[in-house]
């Protein structure tokens, strides 16, 4: 042993560069291996203090035919968790000055999905509005965002003005990453998002609604998992019986507009029958009025004849 010690000492010394670079290079692998073993659980930790921070949502409930405010009010009293909260969201076509930009207009929330407005103020006036950092920077507090007129009739009904005024920067938990997200308007990606109030939209039902659990584990983990998947069988229970009671109604809307327009056009072929029977009567009236002066002229024509 003491011969091979000798002999590696003396292999190092003549190598000496090359071990250390060795050496260096060991401990670097070594500690990038540290730093990957520490960064996953430390990224989750931070991430998981941030949602937890904003309330961000556990379940968001979609429905094509959206929600009216007795869908809500079944899904708040037969979701016993620890908030449901509906929310507005619609596309558009912006006009910013000269630029032109796809946004996805959300209503300010009040408990899930909390924002933080970064500069200027939260919008007083429902033609107010906060803009997304990633697009705009504070010169642009004061100036208006106006709806394009590129836009489908159909979109701009679902906005109840034409231009809303910047009051204000605003980051989204909804937003964490740098891209926004896809949309069926212009070259198919959203640019960016603005807040409004609700009262700022143009509409008589909501497009989402969010759900907070009561218990919510680390994100991520298997514990969490378990409990979506709980949750998620007696949740869709419920979002397809608002969503069928929603069709039945919408349905029932259209066929009592059938009906009364059905009836308002039978009971004017009535009166048109009507009036044209009245008008018939009276020309008839007219005619045999005609015919008794008529007769009566001749009586007296020959009386004075003879």
């Amino acid at each position: 042993m003491s011969k091979l010690w000798l002999s590696t000492l003396r292999e190092i010394k003549e190598t000496l560069g090359r071990y250390i670079a060795l050496l260096m290079i060991i401990a670097l692998g070594v500690g990038f291996f540290a730093g990957l073993k520490v960064t996953d659980p430390a990224m989750r930790s931070s991430m998981y203090e941030y949602l937890t921070d904003k309330n961000f949502f556990d379940f968001r409930l979609i429905s094509s035919l959206g929600f009216e405010k007795e869908d809500i009010y079944y899904l708040q009293t037969n979701i016993d968790e620890k908030v449901v909260e509906p929310s507005i969201s619609f596309d558009i076509v912006t006009n910013v000055d000269e630029a032109t930009y796809v946004m996805k207009v959300i209503s300010i929330p009040e408990k899930i999905n909390q924002i933080e407005i970064t500069a200027g103020a939260a919008p007083e006036k429902n033609n107010e509005c906060l803009v997304d950092t990633k697009l705009f920077d504070e010169s642009f507090i004061g100036k208006k965002i106006k709806l394009s007129d590129t836009n489908e009739k159909d979109d701009l009904e679902h906005f109840k003005y034409s231009e809303y005024t910047i009051t204000g920067l605003v980051k989204s938990p909804l937003y964490i990453q740098y891209e926004r997200g896809t949309t069926n308007l212009g070259t198919g990606v959203l640019d960016g998002f603005i807040y409004i109030n609700q009262a700022g939209f143009d509409v008589d039902y909501y497009t989402d609604c969010y759900v907070k659990l009561d218990y919510s584990p680390d994100l991520y983990s298997d514990e969490y998992d378990e409990v979506i998947a709980k949750k998620k069988v007696s949740i869709q229970q419920l979002l397809d019986k608002v969503a069928e009671d929603r069709y039945e109604r919408i349905v029932g809307e259209a066929n009592d507009k059938l009906e009364d327009a059905i009836q308002e056009l039978s009971d004017k072929k009535a009166d048109g029958q009507q009036e044209l029977d009245d008008a018939k009567q009276e020309l008839d009236d007219a005619k045999r009025s005609l015919m008794s002066q008529r007769r009566l002229l001749q009586i007296m024509k020959h009386k004075r004849l003879s």
